[in-house]
């Protein structure tokens, strides 16, 4: 067996951290990358990564083969993960800069990434969802960054994640991440909860501090009692508006059709009268009932304040009670100091007009019967009248 010599290593050299293996196989390393970093040789099941100080080689079946030359030196080399193959390597450097290996049509691409602080610890994937999207958990200090940047653009979004001190970082899976903070805890970092973090539009988050609040309560305060005024002048307006309707109401002189339910009660032995009305009355108005006899007006006034009102009043029992004599008025607007505003018989009964219209009607046909039985006993009637009281009655009962 003969020994080959691939490439030399510094006699001085007593640093061992500064060279930096890491093996890929076909087996967990994407089809893609494979063959960027082999040149196309698909009979290749295993390569090395290695980087030693700032060039960065690949072994292959004993031949050495320098890929890349930084102007930084190389500390780690970290694989990306996503659906559980590596399809990319993150070399971190002594500074604040990463560059990203990923392949691009069978070709190998280096970018440049620029990150907010220097790199203690480090990891790296692809988003589930979004393609060519890279996310990058970086520590440094005990603080902890969240970055993301897609492939083959310039900008990064980056920020700082308020969260426990963490003293390492190490990729699980190509859905987890582990943590192990100063207290010795091991804390589970999900890429979903990275990738939401990472989703805000804000490159930082915003520290409150208790300085912030001093004047809230001052604020709130201010608001409070613009809010009260604004209610008040609100209901003002509401209760104008309403009035308005109402005098309105008054000056067109309206009136509704309607025939109340109307009954008698005997309470504590004595007889009341009760009227029924249901969405006949404007709210804040003032109904009033009125019941007529020979030589007494007995009336009750109600005011509306909802859709039904009840209106009950006493009738003395010496009192014969026609119902034809009922009325009901409204009094749209009753302010003290003002003139009221009375509309007289607002609700007209359909029976009681019917019943007016009846009786319209008979005193209608005796008069033109007597007119008739006084031509005949005068002897003075012809075909002529006989005629104009023939149109006359038409006339009257044209509607029936």
């Amino acid at each position: 067996m003969s020994n080959k010599l691939l490439f030399k290593l510094s006699s001085k050299e007593i640093n061992s951290s500064q060279l930096c293996v890491h093996l890929l196989n076909v087996e967990t390393t994407t089809e893609c990358f494979m063959k960027a970093l082999t040149n196309n040789y698909s009979t290749v099941e295993n390569l090395c990564i290695i980087a030693d100080g700032q060039k960065l080689l690949t072994l292959i079946n004993e031949t050495v083969q320098i890929i890349h030359s930084s102007i930084y030196s190389i500390r780690d080399v970290i694989p990306v993960w996503k659906n559980n193959k590596i399809v990319a390597l993150l070399l971190a450097t002594t500074t604040n800069v990463v560059v990203i290996m990923h392949p691009k049509d069978d070709i190998l691409i280096f970018e440049t990434i620029y990150l907010k602080t220097e790199i203690q610890a480090i990891c790296a994937g692809f988003s589930q969802s979004l393609d060519d999207m890279l996310w990058i958990v970086y520590l440094y200090e005990s603080e902890l960054y969240y970055a993301k940047k897609q492939l083959l653009v310039d900008d990064i979004h980056q920020i700082k994640i308020q969260d426990k001190s963490f003293v390492c970082l190490h990729t699980y899976d190509s859905k987890m991440i582990l943590g192990l903070t100063q207290d010795k805890q091991l804390v589970e970092i999900s890429i979903n909860t990275i990738e939401r973090n990472l989703s805000i539009e804000n490159d930082t988050f915003i520290n409150l501090h208790s300085n912030m609040l001093q004047t809230a309560t001052v604020m709130m305060e201010k608001i409070y009692k613009g809010t009260q005024e604004l209610q008040v002048l609100n209901e003002t307006l509401t209760t104008e508006t309403d009035k308005l309707k109402r005098i309105n109401l008054y000056a067109h002189k309206d009136k509704v059709l309607f025939c109340p339910k109307i009954t008698i009660n005997y309470i504590a032995n004595r007889l009341f009268l009760s009227a029924n009305f249901h969405d006949v009355f404007p709210k804040n108005s003032w109904a009033v009932l009125n019941v007529k006899f020979k030589h007494q007006n007995l009336f009750c006034m109600k005011k509306v304040v909802n859709q039904e009102t009840i209106i009950d009043i006493y009738i003395p029992e010496n009192l014969a009670i026609n119902f034809s004599q009922i009325a009901v008025d409204l009094i749209t607007f009753k302010d003290e100091g003002h003139p009221w505003c009375l509309i007289r018989n607002y609700v007209i009964s359909d029976y009681i007009e019917k019943q007016k219209k009846k009786r319209s009607n008979c005193d209608f046909i005796n008069s033109k019967i007597a007119k008739l039985e006084s031509l005949i006993r005068e002897g003075n009637i012809d075909m002529k009248k006989l005629s104009e009281i023939k149109k006359s009655v038409r006339k009257e009962f044209n509607d029936i």
